[in-house]
């Protein structure tokens, strides 16, 4: 079964998966990793256990625990059921994404919030509400956040879904993995949508109304109206122009359409998100115009096609698992706006052999560059990135390192 989310494919490939934001202290307490919040309770970063039946407990080391971190579970195919203690208070999206063999969870009546979609990637899970529990509730097998009238996990074998009356919202990878889902009606009820619901569905027949006032299709390919979002590219699309006017391209909008060679992207789009390129195995040209001044996490990993990219002058940062696994990627232009790359962000990018790092950048995460097997960074004199090559022992030179052969 395919992953939306990168950690979930770095866990099943073996890789050590860290989830704790660059520069963090991590904590740990038995077979959980894990952050204190403002408020005195902690955050669960990551379970590192190998229990099929998880009880969570209540503490870890005389602090409350009350929240769940986004994937924090993720890709844990051991676990059959987990117990949520009473005193959680909120679970984080993609939490248990990729639990492939996750069979039943029980939410406390103590849970206000739930985000996108904590079971995305797990088959069919027993969701455990209390009948009269007062934010969640469960119809068919679905889940549904009360407060704001939000869809938030669809089971996966479902073929066909019709959205109880009072239901506004659908949640971020509500659907994700629903492969017998082959069609689907978006009422003009639906007043807020969240990122790709339908990332992981195959091809699914959405139907807007033209007159929607919050939703649009065109061409087959679902968008956002109040944030100019594009929400969902159907898997099956060779090429593709993003019409003039669209500001961001999504979370996942183009997860896993593996048969996408060429895209182009108009100078209104400023922001690509998290994992909205991931998996294009066959996406060979891409450029982003100037506009573009932000790109996600994992936006184009595993785009084993594409070949070369130039970043966008004011893009800040390169963010963690950017070009993971980009095989074929031999040409990266990084502008001096740049000035940290996250950890793995080129990893296994093997046909990489030069790539110019500014001066500006002051931050590198650990495996920037691990299974760079043929690279050579090109980095300035006495500088931040000059000292991180030699301290990881890469090959480096610098851009003036010829320049004796014309003196």
């Amino acid at each position: 079964m395919k992953k939306l989310w990168i950690l979930g494919i770095m866990a099943c490939l073996g890789f050590t998966v860290p989830v704790f934001a660059e520069g963090d202290e991590p904590l740990i307490s038995g077979e959980y990793m894990y952050s204190v919040l403002e408020d005195g309770t902690i955050e669960i970063k990551q379970y590192l256990g190998q229990d099929e039946e998880v009880e969570i407990p209540t503490e870890l080391d005389g602090y409350v625990v009350t929240s769940i971190g986004v994937d924090a579970f993720a890709a844990k195919n051991n676990i059959i059921s987990i117990e949520l203690p009473e005193g959680i208070t909120s679970v984080n999206e993609l939490a248990f994404e990729g639990c492939d063999n996750l069979e039943r969870i029980s939410f406390p009546e103590s849970i206000s919030f739930v985000g996108s979609n904590p079971m995305a990637g797990c088959g069919d899970v027993d969701l455990q509400v209390s009948f009269d529990h007062q934010y969640l509730e469960v119809i068919e097998g679905a889940l549904y956040s009360k407060p704001d009238k939000r869809l938030i996990y669809c089971p996966t074998t479902v073929e066909s879904y019709v959205f109880p009356e009072d239901i506004a919202s659908i949640g971020g990878y509500a659907f994700f993995d629903c492969y017998k889902l082959k069609s689907i009606t978006l009422s003009n009820d639906i007043s807020a949508i969240g990122d790709n619901p339908f990332a992981s569905c195959g091809e699914v027949e959405i139907k807007v109304a033209p007159d929607h006032p919050y939703l649009a299709m065109i061409d087959g390919v679902l968008f956002s109206k109040s944030d100019k979002r594009l929400v969902y590219c159907p898997p099956t699309k060779e090429s593709y122009v993003v019409p003039e006017g669209i500001e961001y391209i999504g979370k996942g909008a183009f997860y896993n359409c593996e048969y996408l060679t060429d895209i182009t992207i108009p100078d209104t789009v400023t922001s690509i998100g998290d994992s909205a390129f991931s998996n294009c195995r066959y996406l060979e040209n891409i450029v982003l115009p100037d506009s573009v001044k932000d790109i996600g996490n994992s936006a184009f990993a595993f785009c084993e096609s594409l070949t070369s990219i130039v970043i966008p002058e004011g893009v800040p940062c390169i963010r963690w698992a950017t070009f993971i696994a980009c095989s074929s990627l031999s040409s990266v232009t990084l502008p001096n706006s740049i000035t940290s790359i996250g950890y793995n962000a080129f990893y296994g990018c093997e046909s990489l052999t030069s790539i110019n790092l500014p001066e500006s950048i002051n931050s590198i995460g650990y495996w920037a560059f691990e299974g760079c097997k043929n690279l050579t960074i090109i980095v300035s004199h006495d500088s931040y990135t000059e000292k991180y090559c030699k301290k990881e022992g890469l090959d480096y030179t610098f851009p003036d390192a010829n320049d004796w052969l014309t003196s």
